[in-house]
């Protein structure tokens, strides 16, 4: 299984979902992937703003004036817009959005959280 994130900031329904996604890829270029993590879990967790990446990052142990820096800068701006309007194009409407493609890239969506047993039919229809 290879499992690849792309951004998809609902920006209509949280104002600030594309810098703190922005916030998040400057904390991957400073602190690695599993910073990445640490900080996207660490935001969805306390529904963090902007105005706390500075101390979310600094809680991880990332440099958080340098991942202020990197998103006013808007360093990740275009890389966080591609990734949306990937996912438009793909037919995503809301998160979580998945595609699941077999080895012969055939293809199948997955809307929504749904429960184990009804993604695993979508990924086993793929067999």
């Amino acid at each position: 299984v290879k499992w690849v994130y792309r951004h998809f900031p609902l920006s209509s329904i949280h104002p600030e979902a594309q810098k703190l996604a922005e916030a998040s890829e400057c904390v991957a270029q400073i602190g690695g992937n599993d910073k990445f993590w640490e900080f996207v879990d660490k935001v969805l967790a306390t529904s963090a703003k902007t105005a706390q990446v500075k101390a979310t990052a600094d809680a991880i142990g990332v440099d958080g004036s340098k991942v202020v820096d990197c998103m006013n800068a808007g360093t990740f701006e275009a890389e966080v817009a591609a990734d949306y309007n990937d996912g438009l194009n793909a037919g995503a409407r809301g998160t979580p959005y998945t595609i699941a493609i077999n080895q012969d890239g055939e293809k199948a969506p997955i809307n929504g959280a749904l429960p184990l047993a009804q993604a695993q039919a979508i990924v086993d229809s793929l067999k």
